[in-house]
C-alpha cells in the first residue's frame, strides 16, 4: 500500500524541493498576468464522495481501474470547477486554458506542494522537476476515487456496446460541442470544456482541454496558514514563462536575503548542453554594500536575468570564444609539463574542446548598470587551476575582463570598466541621443565641436546634423556639420547635407533666396566631387530652378526673350534657363475631366501631360528637357537654352489647342500615392 512509513519520512523531509515557486492565487485573481488579459470560468460542480482525487487523461488513463489517487485527501463534498483561461491576445487566436482549480475553503493558499500518490522514486527527482500526470489525448479532468471506478463501469458497458468504437468520437465529441453551443465563451466550435455526469451515477467530472495539448503536467495541494489543504491546482501552463519575460516568474521567495546580496538559482539548459554540466546555477544578486538588504527585484537585475536566459547560447559561445584566443597564453603562464599538461590544459583548437575543461558554478548580477542592464560575472571551476578557478566579467554582448574567479565577483572590475566607457564614442553616442530626445540641442553642438579632432569622427557629426536638419533645427545642425572642419569641406556627403541644410524652408522670401545661394555652392562642391551620384545632381538642378524662379519674381516681370507664354514664365538667368508654371489656375477645366482618377491639376499632373507631349509631339527634344514638378510648382529647364524655348513655345501652343491636348491629356498617367498621403508622379 502508498505510501511507505519510509517514503513519507523522505517526502516530509525534502517537501521543499517540490514546492511551486509559481503564485497559483494570482492565476485566478488578477485580471492580467505577464502582459496577458484572463478570466475564470466556472464550469460546474465536482463530487467527492471519498475526498480521494485523481487527475488523469480521462481517455487514456482513467479508463485503467488500477490508477491511485493522490495519497492525501480532503473533506467528501461538491465543489466547483473552476478553469483560468488565457484570453486570445489577437484574431485567429484560441483561449488556453492555463490551470483547474477546486477550492475545499475560502482561505487563500500561502504554499503550493506537488501532489503524490505515494509512490514516486522521490531520490531519483532533480530541482526544479516533477512528476505530473501524462496527457496523450489532449484532455485531463478530475475525479474521486469512486467516482473512478464508476466511470471504469461505464466505459466497460459502452465498448461492450460499441466494440469497434471510438469513446471520443463517437461519444464525447457530441457532448463537447453541445456544450460549446450553449457555453461558447472562451471555447472552440468542437468544444473545450465538458461538465459530465456519469450515467446512472451522480457524479459530475469536469473535463478540460489540457494547456497546449499533450505533455506531462503538474498537480499541486494549496496550503491556508493553518497549513491545511485549501485548494487543488493543475498547471497547464506557466504563464509567465509562456507569455512573458522569464523574470516575470521571479519572486522574493525564490531567493536567500542576506545583508550584501541574495541567493538564488538560474535554469540555462543551453549551458548545460554546452558544458556538459546540469542546472540550475547559483545565482547571485550582488548589492552596493555589505550593510544593504534586498527588499525588491530591481528592473536591471530583472533585465540582467532575462538577458541571460534569453541570450545564453550566445553568451557561452562569447565566453569561450574570448577564452580561446587568450588560452595559448595562459597556457604558457602555468607552463604545464608534457606529461601534465594533457591532463589539465590540454590544447584546444575551438570552443567545443575548451567547454570541456569549465564547469559554471555561480552567476553574479552586478550593481554596476548602465541602459538598466547589470554587469554580469561568471564563475567557472577550471582544470588549469582547481584553487583559484576562472571567471569571466561581462557587459551585454561584450567580455570585459577574463581571469581567475576573482574577475566575475569583484564589483569594482565592473565600475572600472563602465568608467573606460563613459569616456569612450560609446558613451557619447548615447549622450547624444539623450539629448536629443530630450530637445537639448546647444549640448549636442558643444559636446561635438568639443571633441579632439581624432575622435570627431565625420559620419558622426554628418549624422546628427541630418537628424536636426530634419527636424528644421538649422542653425544647430549647421552648428554641429562646421564643427567637422576641412574634413567636411573634402567630403561629397558633407557638402550635400549643407546644401539640404541651406534650402530649407524660410519665411522671408529675401533670405531664402540668400540661403539658396549657398546651397547651391554647396551642392555645386558635392557634384563635383561625386559626379555620378543622380541625388546631388538632381538637388543641384532643383535648386538652380528654384533660385530661377525667385529672382524673376524678384524683377516682377519676366525678361524679354521675344515671347509671351502666359501663364507660363520664361526666365533666362544666369543661374539656369527655365520655364515655370504655378499650379491650380490654368487649364483646370481640363484636368477635372479625369479628377475621379486623381488629377486635380498639380505640378505633378503637368508634368504627367508634358511628358506625353514630348513622347508623341517632340521626341527629339524629350533627352533634352528635364522636368521638375513639386506640389503648387511645374518647371521644366534645359542645358541650352535654346532648346528650352523651343519646348516652351510649342508646349503652350499645344495647351492653347482645346482638342489637341485634352487628346494628350487622355493618355497621361495618373499620379501615384506615394504611402503617406502624398501625391507623386
Amino acid at each position: 500500500m502508498f505510501p511507505s512509513a519510509e517514503w513519507l519520512r523522505y517526502w516530509e523531509a525534502t517537501r521543499e524541493q517540490r514546492k511551486a515557486y509559481a503564485d497559483f492565487n494570482a492565476y485566478f485573481s488578477q485580471p492580467k498576468l505577464a502582459g496577458r488579459e484572463l478570466i475564470v470560468l466556472d464550469i460546474g460542480p465536482c463530487d467527492l464522495p471519498t475526498g480521494r482525487i485523481l487527475v488523469r487523461d480521462p481517455l487514456c488513463y482513467l479508463q485503467r481501474r488500477e490508477e491511485m489517487p493522490y495519497f492525501q485527501h480532503v473533506p467528501a463534498g461538491r465543489y466547483s470547477a473552476e478553469l483560468c483561461v488565457v484570453k486570445p491576445a489577437e484574431e485567429g487566436e484560441c483561449a488556453r486554458y492555463a490551470a483547474a482549480r477546486l477550492r475545499f475553503s475560502d482561505a487563500p493558499a500561502i504554499r503550493f506542494d506537488e501532489a503524490l500518490i505515494g509512490g514516486e522514486k522521490l531520490r531519483d527527482m532533480k530541482e526544479g522537476e516533477y512528476f505530473g500526470f501524462n496527457v496523450d489525448a489532449g484532455l485531463a479532468c478530475i475525479c474521486d476515487e469512486e467516482a473512478h471506478q464508476a466511470f471504469c463501469d461505464f466505459t466497460q458497458r459502452w465498448y461492450k456496446s460499441h466494440p469497434d468504437g471510438n469513446l471520443y468520437d463517437d461519444y464525447f465529441a457530441a457532448l463537447f460541442k453541445e456544450n460549446a453551443q450553449c457555453s461558447p465563451a472562451y471555447q472552440r466550435s468542437g468544444g473545450d470544456w465538458l461538465n459530465w455526469q456519469i450515467p446512472r451515477t451522480d457524479y459530475h467530472i469536469p473535463l478540460f482541454q489540457s494547456g497546449f495539448g499533450d505533455g506531462a503536467y503538474p498537480v499541486y495541494w494549496g496550503y491556508d496558514r493553518e497549513g491545511v489543504i485549501c485548494q487543488l491546482v493543475i498547471q497547464f501552463i506557466d504563464i509567465p514563462l509562456a507569455y512573458g519575460k522569464p523574470s516575470d516568474a521571479l519572486s522574493m521567495d525564490s531567493f536567500r536575503h542576506e545583508n550584501g546580496f541574495s541567493e538564488g538559482r538560474i535554469y540555462l539548459p543551453e549551458w548545460d548542453d554546452r558544458f556538459g554540466t546540469t542546472s540550475p546555477y547559483r545565482l547571485v544578486l550582488s548589492l552596493a554594500s555589505c550593510k544593504d538588504r534586498l527588499e525588491t527585484l530591481t528592473s536591471a537585475q530583472k533585465a540582467g536575468y532575462d538577458y541571460l536566459v534569453e541570450n545564453q547560447g550566445k553568451l557561452a559561445d562569447l565566453i569561450l570564444s574570448a577564452l580561446l584566443k587568450q588560452y595559448p597564453d595562459i597556457q604558457t603562464e602555468y607552463g604545464y609539463e608534457e606529461d601534465e599538461k594533457a591532463d589539465y590544459m590540454p590544447d584546444a583548437a575551438d570552443i567545443d574542446a575548451l567547454a570541456g575543461l569549465l564547469t559554471p558554478l555561480t552567476i553574479f548580477l552586478h550593481p554596476v548598470v548602465r541602459d538598466d542592464l547589470p554587469y554580469i560575472g561568471v564563475e567557472f571551476d577550471c582544470t588549469w587551476d582547481d584553487e583559484h578557478g576562472f571567471g569571466v566579467m561581462l557587459y551585454g554582448d561584450r567580455v570585459a575582463e577574463l581571469g581567475d574567479a576573482d574577475t566575475a565577483i569583484l564589483t569594482w572590475i565592473a565600475r572600472r570598466d563602465l568608467e573606460q566607457w563613459e569616456k569612450g564614442p560609446e558613451a557619447l553616442a548615447q549622450r547624444l541621443r539623450r539629448w536629443h530626445e530630450a530637445g537639448e540641442y546647444a549640448k549636442i553642438a558643444d559636446a561635438i565641436r568639443r571633441l579632439p579632432p581624432e575622435e570627431r569622427q565625420l559620419s558622426r557629426v554628418i549624422q546628427w546634423g541630418q537628424i536636426l536638419g530634419g527636424e528644421y533645427r538649422y542653425d544647430e545642425a549647421l552648428e554641429i556639420l562646421e564643427a567637422a572642419g576641412e574634413e567636411g569641406r573634402t567630403d561629397a556627403i558633407w557638402n550635400y547635407c549643407m546644401g539640404q541644410i541651406w534650402s530649407g524652408d524660410s519665411e522671408d522670401d529675401e533670405d531664402r533666396l540668400q540661403r539658396l545661394e549657398k546651397a547651391l555652392a554647396y551642392y555645386d562642391r558635392a557634384a563635383e566631387l561625386h559626379p555620378d551620384d543622380r541625388d546631388i545632381q538632381k538637388s543641384c538642378r532643383r535648386c538652380r530652378v528654384e533660385i530661377s524662379r525667385m529672382r524673376s519674381e524678384e524683377a516682377d516681370a519676366a525678361p524679354d526673350c521675344g515671347m509671351r507664354i502666359p501663364p507660363f514664365r520664361f526666365v533666362s538667368g544666369p543661374v539656369v534657363s527655365v520655364v515655370y508654371l504655378e499650379s491650380g489656375a490654368y487649364l483646370q477645366e481640363v484636368f477635372g475631366t479625369r479628377a475621379d482618377q486623381g488629377f486635380v491639376g498639380t505640378g505633378f499632373d503637368w508634368a504627367s501631360l508634358a511628358q506625353v507631349f514630348l513622347d508623341e509631339r517632340r521626341p527629339s527634344l524629350k533627352p533634352k528637357i528635364h522636368l521638375e514638378p513639386e506640389p503648387e510648382l511645374f518647371a521644366a529647364w534645359a542645358d541650352k537654352e535654346s532648346d528650352l524655348q523651343d519646348f516652351a513655345l510649342s508646349f503652350h501652343a499645344a495647351c492653347e489647342d482645346r482638342s489637341l491636348i485634352l487628346d494628350l491629356f487622355s493618355r497621361a498617367v495618373p499620379p501615384a500615392d506615394d504611402g503617406d498621403g502624398c501625391i507623386a508622379p
